[in-house]
């Protein structure tokens, strides 16, 4: 049921239809499947084939969580991080990121990683940060690259490596992490762990900016700026 939901949501071997998707999410998650419950859950946050209902959402990734679901768990934690449909509490945030990152979930070991990084429902630790961002980049997540990247470009809970950071932004890269294009643009711009090349800068902001990355697009236009007044004087 989960499958089919699937195969109309994103239109395989058949047209897209949301109202479908929703339909057969809804079948498979009260047939008690933990995947239909965290996909219906999306349904009623994102407003797919079924009016928005942050409360649904909600309930339905609680009851994927519930049933041992890796991905209902993360996002059971973003539900309390951010207050959607349930009341924002760091605490249950960091406890659901927590068990998602034990369960396997790369995304969870990033969101926990930040958790640690920033003091979020758990006493501020950059060696614990740097340590599930690492899980996170080795079990294959882009984000966990991108923020691996970040702890050795500053230093965050392992000796600075710029060399190392511009290799992890770059493994980010070529999984189309948006985040991460920006910054391997402003890595070759600047000699950040790589030699300085501004063609390769601006092919990397470009593509960045062309997504609508409000950062790229200014350090674009200022790389641009830069190398036409160079070129007048």
């Amino acid at each position: 049921m989960r499958r089919l939901g699937e195969c109309y949501e994103f239109g395989t071997g058949v047209e897209k239809n949301g109202v479908e998707a929703y339909k057969w999410y809804k079948k498979a998650a009260e047939a008690g499947d933990s995947g239909g419950m965290w996909r219906l859950g999306i349904c009623y946050q994102l407003g797919t084939g079924v009016e928005k209902n942050d409360v649904e959402a909600y309930e339905w990734y609680k009851k994927a969580a519930e049933a041992g679901d890796s991905i209902g768990m993360r996002r059971l934690g973003v539900c309390y991080n951010w207050g959607t449909g349930v009341k924002k509490n760091d605490v249950e945030a960091y406890k659901w990121y927590k068990k998602a990152a034990e369960a396997g979930d790369s995304r969870g070991m990033r969101c926990l990683g930040g958790c640690y990084q920033f003091g979020t429902g758990v006493e501020k630790n950059e060696a614990e940060a740097y340590k599930w961002y690492k899980k996170a980049a080795e079990a294959g997540d882009s984000g966990g690259m991108r923020c691996l990247g970040g702890c050795y470009q500053f230093g965050t809970g392992v000796e600075k490596n710029e060399a190392e950071a511009f290799k992890w932004y770059k493994k980010a890269t070529e999984q189309k992490d948006l985040d991460s294009q920006w910054l391997l643009g402003y890595c070759y711009e600047h000699g950040i762990g790589t030699t300085i090349n501004l063609s390769l800068a601006k092919s990397f902001l470009k593509l960045a900016a062309k997504q609508g990355h409000k950062k790229a697009q200014e350090e674009l236009e200022r790389l641009e700026n830069d190398v036409t007044n160079k070129r007048i004087k």
